[in-house]
């Protein structure tokens, strides 16, 4: 059988590195459609707003200024459209 490939990622917060496949969705995400996962240990998100306009506005804003990229296509498993830069593709 083949290796998987999976997208790791290091929260700015408290530094752990995890996989976005086995991360959940935040709160933000499960409330209001938009959003991002968590980190698995200290919870946060990427989001930064309370309201779908205000975390759709730093979305539009981290995009246009090269920290995010909109995905030509969700990443699989996740369907997470916006991908910060620094996402590794890790073969596990």
């Amino acid at each position: 059988m083949g290796k998987m490939i999976k997208h790791q990622v290091t929260c700015k917060d408290c530094g752990f590195t995890s996989f976005l496949e086995d991360s959940e969705w935040c709160i933000h995400y499960i409330t209001l459609k938009i959003g991002t996962k968590e980190c698995p240990q200290c919870h946060n998100c990427i989001c930064h707003g309370e309201t779908v306009d205000e975390i759709q506005a730093r979305f539009d804003k981290n995009i246009s200024t090269g920290k995010f990229v909109k995905a030509k296509k969700p990443i699989p498993t996740t369907n997470w459209e916006y991908q910060c830069k620094t996402i590794k593709e890790v073969e596990v």
